[in-house]
């Protein structure tokens, strides 16, 4: 606190449990991460150009004073809220690893690079923040994202969310690109010439266009969930998404079921089915060792595709009329003690 003409502080990995920075007035770098703050005051600090309090305990942060930041990283902490209204310098901002139900970045329209992954949004609007270059929002609920505005992005993550529409007709400047384990089914990325990334998998796809050109992709496997009623004979191909298309199964690709005229064959013993998609178009070619290239080179994926029993209703968990249950409707699980002494040996109960 003496050293008041300070312009740049780094006490990052310590165990520091307070920082006391409120005469330090004159500073433009605090890095104070990989510490046991609970709480920090950059209230005085309004020269701050640059903050990194990432990896401590910080429940709340207070960044309202310090208009001068170009950027902030925050990220894992227990932040339940971030209020960056008044940085409207901010060019970079991570608040990746935080509780965050919500991010209001609508005034922050310099920003290149946004990361706010591994939190619990549902929504976020990106339209003000045209000038974007990078954008992370893997990990959380979205099941949307306008990305129309953005048109110089060149990175985007947005892994393990709901997403089950997404348009990148604007984003011609893309070169890396993910979106795993989402819900997404079709997605035309042929506009984007100059894209090298694409790891798409863990998503039910019906058809993917890609750009023409070399591109690191990693498509395997497509996943599909689906919902059986008891007795059914079979999953028929209008119960997975709309567009599915017989035709582009891979002939005698099929495992753990047989193909059927109308569906796949199905019964209550059925596990994992397994096959071989054509999910992309690769265009004709006279070259012969790309005629033989490999399945994904092809267009032809792995697929699987996974039945659950559909939850009718509930069943009295006693034996029906104090008989043995019929299997095909009841479970029985039953319940054994490793120690006689500590209590009862077994019990059974059905559902």
């Amino acid at each position: 606190s003496k050293n008041t003409a300070l312009t740049q502080l780094n006490c990052g990995g310590n165990y520091l449990k307070s920082l006391d920075v409120s005469k330090n007035t004159a500073l433009t770098q605090l890095n104070c991460s990989k510490n046991s703050l609970t709480s920090l005051d950059v209230s005085k600090n309004t020269a701050l150009t640059q903050l990194n309090c990432s990896k401590n305990s910080l429940t709340s942060l207070d960044v309202s004073k310090n208009t001068a930041l170009t950027k902030l990283d925050c990220s894992i902490n227990p932040l339940t809220s971030l209020d960056v209204s008044n940085n409207t310098a901010l060019t970079e901002l991570d608040c990746s690893e935080n509780q965050l139900t919500s991010l209001d970045v609508s005034k922050n329209t310099a920003l290149t690079e946004l990361n706010f992954s591994e939190n619990s949004l549902t929504s976020l609007d990106v339209s003000k923040n045209t000038v974007l270059n990078e954008l992370n929002f893997s990990n959380n609920q979205l099941t949307s994202l306008d990305v129309s505005k953005n048109t110089t992005l060149t990175k985007l993550i947005c892994d393990n969310n709901r997403l089950t529409n997404l348009d990148l007709s604007k984003n011609t400047a893309l070169e890396d690109f993910e979106c795993i384990n989402n819900d997404l089914t079709n997605l035309d990325l042929s506009k984007i010439k100059h894209l090298l990334n694409c790891w798409s998998y863990n998503n039910p796809w019906i058809y993917l266009k890609l750009p023409d050109g070399d591109i690191y992709k990693k498509l395997s496997p497509i996943t599909y969930t689906v919902k059986v009623a008891e007795g059914s004979s079979k999953i028929p191909f209008t119960a997975l998404p709309q567009g599915f298309d017989k035709k582009r199964i891979k002939a005698d690709s099929v495992e753990g079921t047989s193909l059927e005229e109308d569906g796949f064959k199905w019964n209550k013993s059925t596990g994992l089915i397994r096959f071989k998609y054509k999910l992309w178009d690769k265009p004709e070619t006279n070259d012969a060792k790309l005629r033989e290239a490999d399945d994904e080179e092809s267009g032809f994926v792995d697929a699987e595709l996974r039945a659950l029993l559909e939850v009718v209703g509930p069943v009295d968990p006693t034996k029906p009329e104090g008989k043995n249950p019929d299997t095909n409707k009841y479970w029985t699980v039953s319940f054994e003690s490793e120690d006689e002494s500590k209590g009862t040996v077994a019990a059974e109960n059905t559902f």
